[in-house]
């Protein structure tokens, strides 16, 4: 009898040990199938130190403009760009980083060439993307706007050949005011408020040889 009750419970015991082992190989599966997890980042940013011409998106006010000097100070964008081979590789359970902000994906479709991720732009943790140059996919708002990544600031001289071609009223369109560099500080200074502050998702500013060669602001909704 001692024997058979011996036996039983090495039995036991090795049934329990069993499923202590299967429970840990499942705790670790799961653990390294979330890190696994497809991961989406932003395409690198742009290494402003190595350009010496280029066109950005930028934001400034009017009283970043240093008449004295004939500077302007102002903060370098860059739009958020997606590969397109990384974005094909979502599926549920992975991650995107928008704007620095983890979204973890419960549902991604194909909409006629957008990925709509979570239900889309409009819903909560919801994106949506869409095509753009070179096989890369960008962040498309509400109004067509985009999501982007801060660069860096600077304070650049004004090339005496400079123009600001400025869309922001609508009664301007099509072709916006033109001011030539002489003038910007009388142009400025006649800007009410609202339109003395440039917004990087409409205004684009191109610098070569450490000087401001144009700034061009769209109108936007």
């Amino acid at each position: 009898m001692i024997k058979r009750i011996a036996l039983i419970l090495l039995s036991c015991a090795v049934l329990f040990a069993f499923a202590g082992c299967s429970d840990n190989k499942a705790n670790e599966q799961n653990g390294s199938e979330q890190n696994d997890a497809v991961k989406v980042m932003p395409l690198p940013a742009t290494d402003l130190s190595t350009i010496d011409d280029a066109t950005l998106p930028v934001s400034f006010s009017v009283s970043d403009y240093n008449a004295e000097e004939n500077t302007l100070a102002f903060t370098a964008y860059e739009m958020e760009l997606f590969d397109a081979v990384e974005l094909s590789q979502l599926t549920e359970g992975s991650s995107i980083f928008v704007e620095g902000s983890e979204i973890i994906v419960d549902s991604v479709e194909d909409e006629d060439g957008s990925v709509v991720i979570n239900g889309g732009v409009g819903e909560e943790n919801g994106v949506t993307l869409i095509p753009n140059d070179g096989g890369t996919y960008r962040v498309q708002l509400f109004d067509d706007y985009a999501t982007y990544t801060q660069l860096a600031n600077f304070e650049l001289k004004i090339a005496d050949t400079m123009t600001l071609n400025d869309c922001f009223d609508y009664n301007t369109l099509p072709d916006g005011v033109t001011v030539s560099a002489a003038d910007l500080g009388t142009y400025f200074a006649s800007l009410e408020e609202g339109a003395n502050t440039f917004s990087y998702q409409s205004t684009t500013l191109r610098f070569a040889n450490g000087e401001i060669q144009s700034i061009e602001r769209i109108w936007t909704p």
